[in-house]
């Protein structure tokens, strides 16, 4: 199956580009860090209201197989 769309940005990326947007960076450079377009990286943060999502995980009273 074709994939439609743009792809998202990897873990890792994601992670680049809230480091960059914390120290002040534009939309645009880091975009250009990152080889992505400037709208990409701005879907990604108006998606996040601007502000890191913490990384999920369960709660520990949560059932699990392990």
């Amino acid at each position: 199956m074709v994939q439609v769309g743009r792809p998202g940005l990897s873990y890792t990326q994601k992670n680049e580009l809230w480091r960059r947007w914390k120290e002040g960076q534009s939309l645009t450079e880091i975009g250009r860090a990152l080889k992505r377009h400037g709208s990409t990286i701005y879907d990604v943060v108006k998606a996040n209201g601007g502000v890191v999502s913490e990384k999920r995980s369960r709660a520990a009273r949560v059932l699990s197989l392990f």
